[in-house]
C-alpha cells in the first residue's frame, strides 16, 4: 500500500493537511492505494505513489481488474479498473468539491452516469 500523494491529494508534499481540510469528507477521499508491481516499492523506501489526474488508473493496474484502496476514514475496499476515470479524480483529492455516492463506485465507465458537484453553502 502506498499513499496517493499530488497536490490535491491528503499527501501534498511538505504541506500540512488537517482533516478539517478535507472538505471532501473522508468517507470519500482516497489515502493509501495498492500499487501494481510496477510502481511498488520497497517498504523501507520513503516513498508514494505520485497521482497523475490525466492518467488517474497509472500504477494501479491488476490482474485481478481492481485495486485495493483505503479511505480517510479508514474503511478499506476494492474499485473496479472500469470505473470512469472522473470518479477516481474525485476521490483522488481532498477538496475538490465532488459529491460521490459509494453505489456509484460500482458503476462502469462510459454508463452515462456523472459526477455531482457539491453544493456550496
Amino acid at each position: 500500500m502506498l499513499a496517493l500523494a499530488g497536490a490535491q491529494t491528503i499527501w501534498p508534499g511538505n504541506q500540512e493537511v488537517r482533516f478539517r481540510d478535507i472538505r471532501d469528507g473522508t468517507s470519500n477521499t482516497l489515502m493509501v492505494v495498492h500499487a501494481n508491481a510496477d510502481a511498488a516499492v520497497d517498504w523501507m523506501k520513503p516513498e508514494d505513489i505520485n497521482f497523475d489526474p490525466e492518467s488517474p488508473f497509472a500504477g494501479l493496474q491488476n490482474a485481478r481488474g481492481q485495486v485495493l484502496v483505503v479511505f480517510c476514514d479508514g474503511h478499506a475496499r476494492p474499485l473496479s479498473l472500469s470505473l470512469d476515470p472522473e470518479i477516481l479524480r474525485a476521490l483522488a483529492t481532498r477538496a475538490g468539491g465532488e459529491v460521490i455516492s459509494h453505489e456509484e463506485l460500482d458503476i462502469p465507465a462510459n454508463s452515462g452516469r456523472s459526477i455531482r458537484p457539491r453544493s456550496r453553502r
